[in-house]
């Protein structure tokens, strides 16, 4: 069984995992799949050792020789072992842990994963949803660890990809080009700066066919330097 350092920043635990893949030592799968060229199944793990006393035992909750507790929340299933407060629960649904507070979540069978109490009666279901990779960061939604957020266009991503998109001044889906968030604001200065610029005269009465990427409805418009509005929605998000 070959050793592997002990330092940790995804979870506060007093155990490692054994790796029946590899046979290497890690505190957690993270740290795992970091290092090798596989990734760890924990839901596999048979074996355990304590950091405490370095014994080696099956799975459980505490250290068979020094009877230390491992972690504050232990799951079996998923063999998590975490003592950091994140309200973690175990959902059969998803088959693995969540954060968050189980009364502060449902599990939509269509979606196949765990969605907010206030979206219970509002989302639009859409059949295993999480089970993609992110579009940004292209990590697996379903088993990640970041928090997640579903556009009106229900093309899931992580919470931080979403925000980082909008740093940079991208507002549209990646995958549809649909806007993911109200920019009903950001239309109205649009609106004020359009009306502020003039067109070169020899460009005032060309007309361009444009595609609204939002409503997805053709029109012919004026053609403008700064943006083409769909007369329909009001959207700038259009293309030629």
């Amino acid at each position: 069984m070959a050793s592997v350092a002990l330092d940790c920043s995804h979870y506060k635990r007093d155990c490692s995992l054994v790796a029946p893949c590899c046979n290497k030592v890690y505190v957690c799968r993270v740290c795992h799949d970091d290092v090798e060229d596989h990734t760890l199944d924990r839901t596999t793990v048979e074996k355990i050792v304590c950091n405490k006393c370095s014994t080696k035992q099956p799975v459980s909750d505490r250290c068979s020789n020094c009877d230390i507790k491992f972690a504050q929340y232990f799951c079996a299933k998923c063999r998590l072992y975490d003592s950091n407060d994140l309200k973690q629960f175990h959902c059969d649904g998803c088959r693995l842990c969540r954060v968050g507070g189980r009364e502060n979540y449902f599990h939509c069978e269509k979606c196949d994963v765990c969605l907010l109490l206030s979206m219970k009666d509002t989302h639009e279901c859409l059949e295993k949803i999480s089970h993609n990779e992110c579009p940004v960061c292209l990590q697996n939604l379903h088993t990640s660890r970041k928090p997640s957020r579903i556009p009106k266009c229900r093309h899931m991503i992580h919470e931080e990809c979403f925000k980082k998109l909008f740093q940079y001044g991208h507002f549209a889906c990646p995958i549809c080009g649909t806007s993911m968030t109200n920019m009903s604001q950001i239309w109205k200065m649009k609106d004020e700066e359009v009306k502020h610029t003039e067109m070169p005269q020899d460009y005032k009465e060309i007309k361009t066919n444009i595609l609204c990427r939002d409503c997805h409805k053709q029109n012919v418009v004026d053609l403008h330097f700064l943006g083409l509005k769909c007369p329909d929605c009001g959207s700038y998000n259009t293309c030629q």
